[in-house]
């Protein structure tokens, strides 16, 4: 049970990353998108429509404008309720509502919020996981993946650093070479644990811009 929880943990942190470090705050979406009565308990269908023809043609009309088309999505509601939640990278500056509403006919497009300001994301990362960790496992779940994302997205870099107990900070501050260089924790991104073998840690996210820091 401990180990399926720290791996659960790990699914959550890798995917906080993932967004931190590829999308913007207030300027990208996060979208809840659900099917048809038609389609919602037909998960093969589900699976077609959304990989086969939504994505494509997302990602030609972002390419029409000169924008790379940058998402992470997970498909929650397995077997019978199924729909997705989606976080997506801004179009051109127009409405993300229209673009929707062009390339989802198979169903409604329940909500599209801009993301949340400073990076405050991990509650978002942690429900989205929520809705595909249980099911994902299913042999007959087309969605075979916990979460899934364009090959576009880049990994964040993570630097680790070993020290020694009486370097030890209880509350740890961002270095001062990075402060200089124009970065700041991110927000409730602190964690301070211990680790299935019962070694301390500490971890943290800085961010600048657009561009992400694990430490």
């Amino acid at each position: 049970e401990e180990v399926e929880l720290n791996n659960r943990r790990h699914t959550v942190d890798k995917l906080y990353k993932k967004l931190v470090n590829n999308f913007e705050p207030v300027k990208d979406s996060y979208v809840t998108l659900t099917l048809k009565p038609e389609f919602r308990k037909d998960p093969k269908k589900v699976h077609q429509l959304f990989t086969r023809k939504f994505i494509p043609a997302m990602r030609k009309a972002y390419r029409k404008e000169g924008i790379e088309f940058k998402y992470v999505f997970v498909a929650g509601g397995y077997p019978d309720a199924m729909h997705f939640h989606v976080v997506i990278n801004s179009y051109a500056g127009k409405s993300m509502n229209e673009i929707l509403t062009r390339f989802w006919p198979y169903g409604n497009i329940k909500s599209v919020e801009p993301l949340y300001p400073d990076y405050d994301w991990a509650g978002l990362a942690d429900y989205m996981v929520a809705n595909s960790y249980d099911t994902f496992r299913d042999p007959d779940n087309p969605f075979r993946q916990i979460f899934s994302c364009s090959r576009n997205l880049e990994n964040p870099k993570v630097e680790r650093k070993i020290i020694k107990a009486g370097e030890w900070r209880k509350t740890p501050k961002v270095p001062p070479k990075m402060t200089a260089a124009g970065y700041d924790m991110v927000p409730d991104s602190l964690v301070i644990g211990t680790d299935i073998y019962g070694f301390a840690f500490q971890k943290f996210i800085l961010v600048k811009k657009r561009h992400a820091k694990k430490c």
